[in-house]
């Protein structure tokens, strides 16, 4: 079995028409879902974390005696249930869950598209014409972004309905 090698200068040339496109054509975005993806996990973990730590501290702080004179259990249960409550509010209205996970796909599927394209390889493998196989790969890069936009705007319909719903449902009661 003999392995197809394209020459370095091919190779480079494409890896050159690639990092135009990514830089010129899309400023970025490539690096931009990245960052997003980044730092949408972040904060979906670092609001996880404190739904977690402060709703197990409620029932801990239940346990200490209350003295009748001070309300500090009371207070501090309070607080930490308005702590949960912001939190998960936070991270509802965010949405930093679903969309580091949406960001954090079209950034891999990017760099996989790139891989493949400068290294001849899967859809990309026909280097007999140059200017199909670089169209080939801007649609798919192109895909990419319009299903992750896709996926954006559907969850904001959804969102919107169900906002709609209830506020129907309010003005009925």
């Amino acid at each position: 079995m003999t392995e197809v090698s394209m020459p370095a200068v091919l190779t480079a040339e494409r890896q050159q028409r690639a990092d135009e496109y990514f830089q010129i054509h899309l400023n970025g975005q490539r690096e931009w879902y990245s960052k997003k993806a980044s730092n949408y996990k972040k904060w979906g973990q670092i609001l996880s974390i404190i739904v977690i730590a402060s709703g197990a501290l409620i029932p801990v702080v239940q346990l200490f005696p209350e003295d009748p004179h001070a309300t500090w259990v009371t207070m501090l249960t309070a607080g930490l249930g308005l702590t949960v409550t912001l939190a998960k509010g936070i991270d509802r209205i965010g949405k930093f869950e679903e969309s580091w996970v949406s960001f954090r796909k079209a950034s891999e599927s990017m760099k996989r598209e790139y891989r493949l394209y400068i290294n001849y390889a899967g859809a990309y493998v026909d280097a007999q014409n140059e200017a199909l196989t670089y169209r080939r790969f801007v649609e798919q890069i192109e895909q990419i972004i319009a299903e992750e936009q896709q996926i954006f705007w559907q969850s904001q319909e959804v969102e919107n309905d169900a906002r709609n719903k209830s506020e129907t449902t309010a003005g009925t009661d």
